[in-house]
């Protein structure tokens, strides 16, 4: 049988073997479940994640991640953008780079102005994010950065992000401090636009911090939903108005104590101007209020609309369907 785990902190090297020879030796947990698919084997995987920990708060900071690339690759100077990158900044954040270092908000929109008519793309390789008692978020992450100059010259490097958020008032925290190291320069790749992953990453990654929130409140989903959205999920018949979304919310996640959400094989389809279509897998697992632990798979398909000037894109569509139904353990 098959045992859902969630896959953050593996540190063992899994192998299969046919009986008597080793024939794969996986490193990749994504080849291994696409094994695992593809040939019917059944393994028994373990983890080391502790469920009765809420992912919520890394989540949020991952989101705030995502969008603090995308004022870079689009209109720098559109000033609703700008504004809404003022937004996850806070007044006194520190931002350190080989440009030097800067103080307070008030200089950031100025400092722009080098930045336009560049083509920029931010490809995330690695993130990781550690919470303190103090509500300070540490996240670190390793980027692949692309650009194309006004001249027409070309660069890739690697860089390293290491970075502090502080929760604030809301539910996503803020940056309050933004260290940007090279680490080296990188072999020649084609420019590849990275503004469509990462407008729709981060709002899955806000998107699940809402549905984690387990409080039945639905005035925050009404700025990640477009006005004729449809949501198909599982346990209920299509929703398509808010009311009707209350009264999921108000429904079975009320029976959680803790719910996570991990996402995965993430997939991004340009449909056209503004629009996109994300393939996701969300391995889901909490604890009831009972104290059960619990676990499934769901496979989501989002049809996403695109306003740049907005905070996050809209959600047209979702379309759930199970791949391992919900088992509480």
């Amino acid at each position: 049988m098959y045992v859902l785990f969630l896959r953050l902190k593996i540190e063992l090297c899994l192998k299969m073997y046919d009986g008597h020879n080793l024939i794969y030796d996986f490193l990749d947990f994504d080849c291994l479940l696409n094994y695992i698919s593809s040939y019917n084997h059944q393994l028994i995987i373990t983890t080391n994640q502790n469920l009765m920990v809420s992912s919520t708060n890394s989540h949020a900071a991952i989101a705030q991640l995502y969008r603090w690339y995308q004022l870079y690759e689009r209109d720098i100077t559109h000033p609703q953008r700008i504004a809404n990158q003022l937004d996850i900044l806070d007044e006194q954040v520190v931002i350190q780079s080989t440009a030097g270092e800067m103080r307070g908000v008030s200089a950031y929109p100025e400092q722009l102005s080098a930045y336009i008519g560049w083509k920029n793309a931010h490809h995330i390789q690695q993130v990781t994010v550690d919470e303190h008692e103090n509500g300070v978020l540490n996240l670190k992450a390793d980027i692949m950065y692309q650009n194309i100059k006004p001249d027409g010259t070309e660069h890739n490097y690697s860089i390293h992000y290491a970075t502090e958020l502080q929760k604030k008032e809301g539910l996503l925290p803020i940056f309050t401090k933004i260290s940007i190291t090279p680490t080296g320069e990188i072999p020649h790749k084609p420019f590849e636009d990275a503004y469509p992953i990462n407008r729709c990453k981060s709002l899955m990654y806000y998107w699940l911090v809402l549905m984690q929130q387990l409080d039945g409140n639905v005035e925050p989903f009404k700025e990640l939903l477009a006005p004729d959205f449809t949501l198909n999920f599982v346990w209920a018949s299509p929703i398509t108005t808010f009311d009707q979304l209350t009264a999921w919310l108000q429904d079975r996640p009320m029976g959680l104590s803790i719910s996570n959400h991990f996402p995965r094989n993430f997939i991004i389809t340009h449909i056209q101007n503004h629009e996109f279509e994300m393939q996701v897998e969300f391995e889901w697992a909490g604890v009831t209020k009972e104290g059960k632990t619990f676990h499934a798979l769901k496979a989501h398909t989002w049809r996403i609309i695109d306003v740049e000037e907005e905070r996050f894109a809209r959600i047209k569509k979702i379309d759930v369907v199970p791949v391992i139904p919900f088992m509480i353990d």
